[in-house]
């Protein structure tokens, strides 16, 4: 004990910038008022240690879910400031459009996201009728590409704006392809939208959600969409060489039907995991048919193939056969080359050369 006062009072002695400084940390977030109410302005404690300059402030709806999404980040009564300096108080302006229920604070450090600490739990309450949003109906039951629409609902409590998304559905009405129609909508409860380009036919559903708060949401019934041509596809995805090298060039073919105005091409590692991240080629590369696309370096050897996938519909999409990437193959044509020219053994290039060389050759 006698050694710990000993240390301390070294510590101390020292000048601030070489004290030993305690971790950061936060604690004690409190609210003013245990009941809050949507509009009202409120104020937040909270304590801290150690280097925390400045804190963010999430709202997060209390829920049994392991994943909770923040229902946002708060801002300041006054104005449009997401980091507050770390005076250890903040009033803060309780967002409009909230569903009643339970919900907690956080506080985390803006420089540190593992530095957090949450409030209790506490109530949220309306001044009119919670937020709602209900009888989403469409003028017409078949919706053709390209063409204009009248997408009517009824609302309730503060509902200011709304967003309007397009959903299409498999035959077991799980949820593929998201499209966005229209942002912050005035909620008059009605909006023409138009259909976009480019959807693959088939059933379709409209979802109105609150652009305040996401939990607002309603959807259609079930309609068609049709096109006024051939479906949109790609096929025939076909490569010019069937070995690949990082740096190099290389010409990708493809066929289309339908309006596919647009293309992305990405680059998969063969696997047989379910997560595998794909390397993006291109984006929105005019559908021509072919394009010309640059290998990235640092890839791993092995197999691998493209996909190229319509920039207008997601579902609309096709693969290449599986390919090789493999730096090291060209390398040892190229190291067989200077054997051949008759290049003696003591002057062999350094392995960086023969690479740039292997490269070049790649791409000529």
């Amino acid at each position: 004990m006698i050694e710990d006062h000993q240390a301390c009072d070294e510590d101390l002695a020292l000048p601030a910038s070489k004290r030993i400084k305690p971790p950061p940390a936060i604690s004690n977030v409190a609210l003013q008022h245990a009941e809050w109410r949507s509009g009202q302005v409120q104020q937040i404690t909270w304590s801290s240690q150690g280097d925390v300059s400045s804190v963010k402030i999430s709202l997060y709806r209390s829920s049994n879910s392991d994943i909770n999404v923040p229902i946002r980040q708060l801002l300041t009564a006054c104005g449009q400031k997401y980091r507050f300096e770390n005076s250890g108080r903040s009033m803060i302006t309780l967002p409009a459009g909230l569903l009643p229920g339970e919900y907690h604070l956080e506080v985390s450090s803006s420089e540190n996201c593992d530095v957090t600490a949450e409030s209790a739990a506490f109530e949220v309450t309306c001044s009119g009728p919670p937020p709602a949003i209900s009888n989403v109906a469409l003028q017409q039951p078949i919706w053709h590409s390209g063409s204009q629409q009248q997408v009517t609902w009824s609302s309730q409590g503060d509902v200011p704006s709304v967003n309007i998304s397009l959903y299409r559905l498999r035959s077991s009405n799980s949820v593929i392809d998201i499209t966005s129609l229209a942002f912050h909508v005035e909620n008059s409860g009605r909006s023409v939208v138009t259909v976009p380009t480019g959807l693959t036919p088939g059933k379709y559903e409209l979802e109105l959600k609150s652009s305040k708060n996401r939990a607002v949401t309603a959807k259609s019934a079930a309609f068609e969409v049709t096109c006024s041509g051939p479906p949109p596809a790609i096929s025939n995805v076909a490569l010019q060489q069937p070995i690949w090298h990082s740096g190099s060039q290389q010409q990708v073919t493809w066929s289309s039907q339908g309006d596919v105005p647009s293309v992305n091409i990405s680059l998969y590692r063969s696997s047989n995991s379910v997560i595998n991240m794909p390397t993006s080629l291109a984006f929105h590369v005019e559908n021509s048919g072919r394009s010309v696309v640059t290998v990235p370096t640092g890839l791993t050897p092995g197999k691998y193939e493209l996909e190229l996938k319509s920039s207008k519909n997601r579902a609309v999409t096709a693969k290449s056969a599986k390919f090789t990437v493999d730096d090291e193959h060209r390398e040892r044509c190229v190291r067989i080359g200077l054997l051949l020219l008759g290049l003696p053994p003591q002057y062999r290039l350094p392995y960086g050369i023969i690479r740039k060389i292997a490269v070049e050759a790649a791409t000529t």
